[in-house]
């Protein structure tokens, strides 16, 4: 069973971000890279990165070293983690750096899953949406133990003797072999 967990989100959604958290490791999930807990904090300084952002021009908050060492330290993360999860707020609001760190997990075939509401993009499509933190934790029960992600991006889900399919494309010549194996061994298909 996959068990490490990337969180994205924002500052101001920590609160969220750290129920997500606890009900995650409660579970026996392993978060990693927990960003919200001040990670960024700045020696000498006595402020984060994320505090800093606010008070300096974007040349010197690009240039600082603080800003490259947490640019690695995610990307690496995102890339590590078995399953990607975006905490979204109540009402729909932009993600900049959460948006990216999404669009790596999902460059890098990751199960990604989001709880609250986004806003509505086609490039949400692959995320498995959540309403709240008890269908979060179902659904990534559900996904990430009985699921099998194939290189190109399609997911195959067993449960029993269905298979549920996601294509990542309909062109995708995985998902036509995959078709036709399961039809060949007599399995029932549901197509999503």
């Amino acid at each position: 069973m996959p068990k490490k967990a990337y969180i994205a989100s924002s500052f101001k959604l920590a609160d969220k971000v750290r129920e997500v958290e606890h009900l995650l490791e409660k579970a026996g999930y392993t978060v990693i890279c927990k960003w919200w807990t001040g990670l960024d904090y700045i020696p000498g300084e006595g402020r984060t990165l994320n505090q800093k952002s606010d008070l300096v021009s974007n040349a010197e908050f690009y240039s600082s070293p603080g800003c490259e060492t947490a640019f690695k330290r995610d990307f690496s993360a995102v890339k590590e983690c078995d399953f990607f999860v975006l905490v979204a707020g109540d009402v729909p609001r932009p993600f900049n750096g959460a948006n990216i760190e999404l669009g790596i997990a999902i460059g890098a075939d990751k199960f990604c899953f989001s709880v609250g509401v986004l806003d509505n993009s086609a490039l949400y499509y692959p995320v498995i949406k959540c309403k709240d933190n008890i269908e979060l934790l179902s659904q990534i029960k559900k996904w990430t133990s009985n699921s099998m992600k194939l290189p190109c991006g399609c997911v195959m889900r067993k449960e029993g003797e269905q298979f549920t399919i996601i294509p990542c494309s309909l062109g995708c010549e995985n998902y036509k072999l995959a078709l036709e194996k399961s039809r060949e061994r007599g399995n029932r298909i549901i197509y999503t």
